[in-house]
């Protein structure tokens, strides 16, 4: 006789989840499933056509394939824990949906000018911080005083989204702006738990979307505070910096993910265009 699915969520969530940064988030997508059989179904009674089912509903309710997946994930995760411990003999095949690249969103140099001349005098020193180093919102925030090494030059955020602690270099203007904060908020002693960057992720996408709409940009559901990221790795690709390099600095996990941006790496197309014009 397997678990049940409820029982099954609880444990996932307590041997995987309970934590991670994104536990709940994970609970709350296996529950949905529940919510959709009945928590006291057996696992052994989950099968593909219930999947199917179950997906097809989350789609009917607006969700993209990208979504759907991973609240396929969670329910995968819900079945290998069960596995482990006897609860369940088999997981079901889990009907993933074709996800779409889409669209990399990345500044121009001449957008980059507009924000930086229209952010209020509080944002852009984080606006800076932010396109220049390719950190993201919540490592930004979660920089203390002590992180930063006006030494090597060298910002470290310990708080990732894939765990590992990642240092990068830098900028001119990033280092102005570190040094500014840590004249606020300097390293040190009981200092170490207060913050660097002196702003709320609030107060600074209340800024953003103001100048955003000031811009007529507005209904660009892509111009937002991470696309500062997607900059960051598309000018360091598009000004030959090595794939594996751009990967290291951006702390991703994969080189898949890199590879997004490799298709704006300088390359010999412009040459064999070239020579297919040439003489033979």
């Amino acid at each position: 006789m397997s678990w049940t699915l409820e029982h099954a969520i609880t444990r996932a969530y307590a041997v995987a989840w309970s934590n991670t940064k994104w536990g709940q988030t994970a609970l709350k997508n296996a529950e949905s499933l529940a919510a959709f059989v009945g928590p006291g179904t057996p696992l052994d009674e989950i099968t593909l056509i219930t999947l199917d089912a179950w997906a097809d509903k989350l789609h009917a309710d607006g969700a993209s394939s990208a979504t759907i997946n991973r609240y396929l994930a969670a329910v995968s995760k819900v079945f290998t824990v069960a596995i482990e411990r006897d609860g369940v003999t088999q997981k079901p095949r889990m009907p993933r949906r074709k996800e779409t690249k889409g669209r990399v969103r990345y500044l121009s140099q001449a957008e980059e000018i507009v924000m930086i001349h229209h952010l209020p005098t509080g944002s852009t020193p984080l606006f800076a911080l932010l396109i220049d180093t390719g950190l993201r919102m919540g490592e930004a925030l979660s920089l203390r005083p002590d992180d930063v090494d006006l030494a090597t030059n060298m910002v470290t955020a310990w708080t990732t989204k894939n765990g590992h602690p990642r240092s990068v270099p830098m900028t001119r203007r990033v280092r102005a702006a570190a040094e500014a904060w840590l004249a606020i908020t300097p390293k040190g002693t009981h200092l170490r738990e207060r913050t660097l960057v002196p702003i709320t992720r609030q107060a600074f996408r209340r800024d953003w979307d103001a100048v955003r709409t000031m811009m007529g940009l507005k209904n660009d559901s892509q111009f937002v505070p991470h696309s500062l990221r997607h900059t960051c790795a598309s000018r360091l690709i598009q000004r030959g910096v090595h794939i594996r390099v751009v990967q290291e600095w951006m702390g991703h996990k994969s080189l898949a993910m890199t590879m997004r941006y490799a298709h704006l790496a300088p390359s010999s197309l412009a040459d064999a265009v070239a020579v297919l014009e040439g003489s033979p």
